[in-house]
Parts: structure tokens; sequence; C-alpha cells
């Protein structure tokens, strides 16, 4: 398995009331070898208020521990404003 951390911060001046990150593992040929998608607002806490931060963990399991891991990737793919 393999973990991929980050912090989101919210710079928009508004809430954000829904989140939903990918987390990938690319090679390097640039092929995605494994990928998660997290819904982190309103599972992991209701709302992100302005200027606030949060920690995002995705954990990618099922990757072959001889595999070429590349290229971490984290995006956010889904963002609801309150």
């Amino acid at each position: 398995a393999v973990e991929i951390t980050a912090l989101v911060k919210n710079n928009t001046g508004r809430q954000i009331s829904g989140l939903e990150v990918r987390g990938a593992m690319r090679d390097g040929q640039d092929s995605t070898l494994r990928e998660r998608r997290v819904v982190v607002i309103p599972v992991r806490q209701t709302i992100l208020e302005a200027d606030e931060a949060i920690n995002v963990r995705i954990l990618l399991e099922s990757i072959d521990k001889d595999s070429d891991r590349a290229h971490p990737v984290m995006e956010v793919t889904g963002i609801r404003f309150d």
C-alpha cells in the first residue's frame, strides 16, 4: 500500500461544504498504476471555512511492491460552496 498526503487550504474566501479529491500513483511512462477518489467534506468534517486547512490522506492498496512508483498525484475533482 502507498499513502499519499496533502495539505488542502481554502483560499477561496467562501465556505466549502463539499470536497472530493483523487489520489493516483503513476509510473515512469505516466500510466496510472492505481487511483482512488475520496469525499473529504462532508464525510471527515462538515465544512471547510475560508483560510482553513485540512490534511488529506489517501491510501492506495494493491500496488505491486516492485512497480515503478514515479509520480504520486493528488488533485481536487469536486467542490461545492455554501
